[in-house]
């Protein structure tokens, strides 16, 4: 298998629609099907997240499909304070988060949260201080 990531673009449109959830491990599997081919281009217009493709262009996968995907966002982890108000804590936030049928148990949705941890550090170290990486379930 040979997947690399790169930024969802436009030209990655048409083999968006090829991506699709195992309904049997996923409750939703139409919204992250939705989601990819349609609506993270808004999303990323609007400044509300980035996505990220994982994509296989195995010489068994032609043409190249996407294997899953993770949008990222800025966001804040909120928390009680124990004295009566709450408190907002910077966090990296995985709004998004799929793996299609055909590469499920092979490590992809491990390796894409990690990618998001390494995200996290590196901006953390370079321009914007999180303390926390969150996942949107």
């Amino acid at each position: 298998m040979s997947i690399y990531r790169t930024l969802m673009t436009a030209e990655h449109a048409p083999i968006s629609r090829g991506f699709h959830v195992n309904p049997e491990h996923c409750n939703n599997p139409g919204h992250y099907e939705t989601y990819i081919s349609q609506d993270c281009f808004a999303d990323q217009k609007q400044g509300m997240g980035v996505t990220h493709v994982f994509i296989d262009e195995n010489e068994n996968s032609e043409p190249k499909k996407i294997a899953g995907y993770i949008t990222l966002r800025g966001s804040s982890l909120i928390m009680d304070s124990g004295e009566g108000y709450k408190l907002g804590y910077p966090a990296l936030e995985i709004s998004e988060l799929a793996v299609d049928k055909d590469y499920e148990n092979q490590g992809l949705g491990t390796e894409m949260v990690k990618f998001a941890i390494g995200e996290a550090v590196e901006l953390n170290e370079e321009h914007v201080g999180f303390q926390y990486v969150i996942l949107c379930a």
